[in-house]
């Protein structure tokens, strides 16, 4: 997602580089983390995209914030339904339930916290082994 940022002037930054071993499923992984990125990229129109992640006890948590639109507060429970879409939004309102969704199924889950005109923080939660997750 890093040349879709560049070619906007924004920066994409690692905020934490510690070492974090996880077993997960890389697809849904990936798919959940290039609609969070492609959210922050289309509504930061300039400054940063920061990324954090970390793990306590057995889950993990990959943390992306940006300097962009940011989101109503009355629009925060609702954007995670599907087919719903903000009054500046070009999409179809499927990318986040879908994130949800899927997160639902790893046994995670997605936290926002928005202020109109400042950006967004999208953090999501996944346990480190999801191979224990499957077996319980």
């Amino acid at each position: 997602m890093n040349p879709l940022a560049s070619a906007k002037g924004l920066e994409m930054m690692i905020t934490e580089t510690k070492d974090l071993s996880v077993y997960t499923d890389t697809d849904k992984l990936e798919r959940i983390l290039q609609n969070i990125f492609s959210n922050a990229i289309k509504h930061t129109k300039k400054g940063r995209i920061s990324i954090s992640y970390g793990s306590g006890g057995d889950m993990f948590f990959i943390r992306v914030s940006d300097s962009g639109a940011g989101i109503e507060r009355n629009a925060l429970e609702l954007i995670f339904r599907r087919f719903y879409h903000g009054a500046d939004s070009t999409g179809l309102g499927l990318g986040l339930s879908i994130v949800k969704e899927l997160l639902e199924v790893m046994g995670g889950s997605i936290e926002v916290e928005s202020k109109r005109g400042e950006g967004s923080t999208f953090t999501v939660r996944l346990p480190k082994d999801q191979e224990l997750r499957t077996k319980n």
